[in-house]
């Protein structure tokens, strides 16, 4: 199941989870507190979560999850995966922290494990 949205709320997040949705698509970029809140349930399910954004907004994505989430959680970033210029790297945020990366305009995706 995929679920559509203009934005990620918390209402959807918990609409996602309610009904077994497998993926969410949201046209407007995350909000803290949805971050938050799908920081949370990762820990509560303890399963990774998994997303995609704009490849032109990958890099204040990275910020506003650097911003948002706890320094314990591990953030996996996945970018141009089966290229050969292929990244998987992943960190706790607060390694991220102190050395941050540049994504840039590349297909990348972002998984979260609080």
């Amino acid at each position: 199941k995929v679920l559509i949205s203009l934005d990620l709320t918390k209402e959807n997040v918990d609409l996602a989870v309610r009904e077994g949705v497998e993926m969410v698509i949201s046209h407007h970029p995350f909000l803290f507190k949805a971050i938050r809140e799908i920081e949370r349930r990762s820990s509560q399910l303890n399963q990774t979560e998994m997303f995609i954004e704009t490849p032109y907004r990958n890099d204040s994505m990275m910020a506003d999850l650097l911003a948002a989430l706890q320094p314990k959680t591990r953030l996996c970033i996945a970018a141009d995966i089966t290229l050969p210029d292929e990244t998987i790297m992943t960190r706790t945020v607060r390694e991220w922290q102190k050395s941050p990366v540049v994504i840039g305009k590349r297909p990348c995706v972002f998984l979260i494990l609080a």
